[in-house]
């Protein structure tokens, strides 16, 4: 079993990748098929260590996993809109945001996942298209020998 940041990102995949191979029409159903686009290095490790074994053995649906960057796996996707070859695509905030715009992307449907009830509001777009896989968290770090008071807040300044 895995934990934390690990199940969160296994729990997201599997629902995507069920979502992909119940899609009305989807290719990969007569095939037993989802070709999943998704990040390489430790993500692809983990996923094909974790997650997909487990997919696959609970749904016999096959995972063809493609490694690449976010720019190369959304590029695919624009290029083939027409006949799509992936079913899934892992992506980031500007690619999925760009995705949503030009219509590339399906709406996720709760009665074929039915866990996405269970998503909290703020993980989601508002548009029902896809689900956060993590939040992140940014902040100012600052040279304490290079500035001898802290410099002051950004609230300060407005």
């Amino acid at each position: 079993m895995c934990a934390g940041p690990v199940r969160f990102m296994a729990l997201a995949l599997s629902q995507a990748l069920l979502l992909a191979a119940l899609a009305p029409g989807a290719a990969m159903a007569a095939d037993k098929e989802v070709v999943f686009l998704g990040f390489g290095g430790t993500h692809e490790r983990n996923l094909k260590r974790y997650v997909i074994p487990d997919f696959e053995k609970k749904t016999g649906i096959k995972v063809v996993y493609v490694s690449g960057t976010m720019p190369a796996n959304f590029a695919k996707v624009q290029a083939q809109r027409a006949r799509p070859e992936a079913d899934v695509i892992w992506d980031n905030d500007l690619s999925h945001l760009g995705g949503r715009i030009q219509g590339l992307f399906e709406k996720l449907d709760p009665a074929r996942v039915p866990d996405v009830k269970d998503v909290y509001d703020l993980a989601t777009d508002g548009t029902g298209i896809g689900v956060m896989q993590g939040f992140q968290v940014e902040g100012l770090q600052y040279n304490v020998r290079a500035f001898r008071e802290p410099p002051p807040s950004s609230r300060s300044t407005t």
